[in-house]
């Protein structure tokens, strides 16, 4: 008798330990978001898988807030003025968009590369490392939607010099 009580315990103790692992899997699984970087002929530069963050990175750059949007298109940060010399763009979205991306256009609108971002972590804080962009130079930043459906944005800033 004990030992079916002992055998019975070891069953349900590895159930358990295995659904647990599982969980942790599925929750790992769902944060990742693949960030590529394309330059001007949309030829990758890097691709990286990251986990979501819920908090933005605070860095000592000059910065411009943007506030709560929604587009199934695209959105110019700041109706498509300037940044000299951007560093990097925060953002939070309140929903999962399949994918999007943050566009790079010179003063003169010409194309100069994009970050995309796709996953099923793809919500809450992102950020699209700008570092990559020709330094000395003012660009206007879009936010696209490369998906179907809309983007939702809380809200964001751009760092810049």
């Amino acid at each position: 008798m004990f030992k079916k009580m002992m055998l019975i315990s070891m069953l349900a103790l590895s159930i358990f330990c295995l659904n647990s692992g599982f969980a942790s899997a599925e929750e790992t699984a769902s944060n990742e978001v693949q960030v590529t970087y394309y330059d001007e002929n949309d030829e990758v530069i890097k691709s990286e898988t990251v986990e979501t963050d819920t908090t933005p990175q605070m860095l000592a750059f000059t910065s411009k807030s943007f506030g709560n949007t929604i587009f199934s298109n695209y959105v110019y940060i700041n109706s498509g003025a300037t940044f000299y010399n951007p560093h990097h763009v925060d953002f939070e979205l309140s929903n999962r968009p399949s994918k999007m991306s943050v566009k790079a256009y010179t003063a003169s609108s010409t194309y100069k590369g994009k970050v995309t971002f796709e996953g099923a972590g793809l919500t809450g804080w992102q950020t699209a490392d700008l570092d990559w962009l020709a330094r000395g130079t003012s660009y206007k930043i879009a936010l696209v939607n490369e998906g179907s459906g809309e983007v939702r944005i809380r809200g964001g800033y751009i760092k810049y010099n």
